[in-house]
C-alpha cells in the first residue's frame, strides 16, 4: 500500500478541514514457471475480484489492473494494482 498524492479539499479551522488522500495497493503474485501465465493471472484476478469497486473503513477502491510482469529467477511473476482514495479532516 502506497499513498501517492493528496490535496486540500475545504478551508476552515483546524479539526474542520477535509483533505482527500489517493494511493495504489500492489500485490506481486509470483508462480512456478512450469505453471505457465495462467495460474499467477488466476490468483491476480482473485485478488481482483476482492478489491476492485469496494469500500471498508473509509477507503474506496477504484479501478484496478492486471499484468504481466514476467520471468524473475525462478518464478513468474503477475502484478496487481488497484487505485484507491479516502478523506481526512483535521
Amino acid at each position: 500500500v502506497i499513498n501517492v498524492d493528496g490535496k486540500q479539499e475545504s478551508l476552515g479551522k483546524i479539526g474542520n478541514r477535509r483533505f482527500e488522500r489517493f494511493g495504489i495497493i500492489i500485490a506481486n503474485v509470483f508462480t512456478p514457471l512450469e505453471e505457465g501465465t495462467s495460474e499467477g493471472d488466476n490468483l491476480a484476478r482473485d485478488i481482483q475480484n476482492i478489491y476492485e469497486g469496494t469500500r471498508f473503513n473509509g477507503v474506496t477502491i477504484n479501478n484496478s489492473i492486471v499484468r504481466e510482469k514476467g520471468v524473475e529467477d525462478q518464478w513468474y511473476h503477475t502484478i496487481f494494482e488497484a487505485n484507491f482514495v479516502y478523506y481526512e479532516i483535521k
